[in-house]
């Protein structure tokens, strides 16, 4: 699937099935068995539904009202940063990673960073108090990078999709 079709097909659909998928119940120290990422840095709180056939996953972020962020972005009117909701997919595919990985007998935390953003938007702003549900999904790999497309929901609201490149150092 070219690039810009995927980037597309992010507006229609969840990329994570309840019905195809497995439980999971990981909570944010799990997470940190996955991520080198520690709070205010680690985006990402809890892990639910996996797919293994489809390489995806699914995990869950609040924006609490209390971050630091929010106070001067903006003023009034705050609105979580569209920069930030990119690394909060980027780590959950990480986390996709590890749990691929472990799969094959490795379970080291995810040593990787962010190579390239094909595609970014963002559809609905995310407020303080938010509960987002987080999608991504594995399209493409080889041992050094991966191509995960992901998604960020607030109920059925699509707020943001992306399609970034990772690199595994």
């Amino acid at each position: 699937m070219e690039l810009d079709e995927l980037a597309r097909s992010l507006r229609r659909a969840h990329l994570v099935s309840p019905d195809a998928s497995e439980a999971l119940e990981i909570d944010a120290d799990g997470v940190e068995r996955m991520l080198r990422h520690r709070p205010p840095m680690r985006l990402v709180d809890a892990l639910d539904r996996w797919d293994r056939a489809s390489r995806s996953l699914r995990g869950r972020r609040t924006v609490a009202p209390e971050d630091p962020v929010l106070a001067g972005h903006f003023p009034g009117e705050p609105v979580y940063p569209g920069v930030l909701q990119l690394e909060m997919m980027g780590q959950l595919g990480l986390c996709l990673g590890w749990l691929e990985a472990r799969e094959r007998g490795d379970d080291a935390p995810m040593d990787g960073r962010l190579l390239k953003i094909h595609h970014a938007t963002f559809l609905d702003a995310v407020r303080p108090g938010d509960r987002l549900t987080i999608e991504a999904r594995a399209v493409d790999d080889n041992p050094l990078t991966a191509v995960v497309a992901s998604q960020a929901w607030r109920d059925e609201t699509l707020c943001a999709t992306c399609v970034m490149e990772i690199y595994f150092a």
